[in-house]
């Protein structure tokens, strides 16, 4: 098959394209290649107003938590050199799906909700290991890791 947009060729049973992607191309729609689909998503969430915009939307529509910030605010508190605070490595947008390093909205103290200066941006990966976590416990494991490595 050839891309649409780069006219390069890659192989129909190519693990990208075992999903919807290669059924909207044989159905005669645009079918694009991973490296374009990926420059499209770059290029759509490149700035964290955009990224904020869906990640907030979701926030909402779940209408689990008290939300009240908006993308202005999130590019105030987004860290000047895009870099995680808790894992200082770079930030990674557009995946299409939560890479380690894609960053999502934290709340500080879970039950203020999604509020002005109860939010910070840190990337899944460390804010899945601070879930359900206190200080003392992520202190704990990374204190005893050797020991189970």
């Amino acid at each position: 098959m050839k891309c649409t947009k780069c006219s390069k060729d890659f192989p129909p049973s190519f693990k990208f394209w075992e999903t919807r992607w290669m059924e909207r191309g044989l159905k005669g729609k645009a079918c694009w290649c991973k490296e374009c689909t990926q420059a499209k998503d770059r290029a759509r969430y490149k700035t964290p107003n955009r990224w904020a915009q869906t990640s907030i939307a979701n926030k909402i529509k779940s209408g689990l938590h008290v939300v009240d910030i908006d993308p202005k605010y999130i590019e105030e508190i987004w860290p000047k050199d895009n870099m995680c605070p808790l894992l200082n490595r770079e930030l990674v947008f557009g995946t299409r799906k939560h890479h380690e390093m894609s960053p999502t909205i934290d709340r500080k103290s879970p039950e203020l909700g999604y509020t002005k200066g109860n939010v910070v941006i840190v990337s899944h990966l460390a804010n899945r290991i601070m879930s359900n976590a206190t200080i003392e416990d992520v202190q704990l494991v990374g204190k005893n890791m050797h020991k189970v490595r």
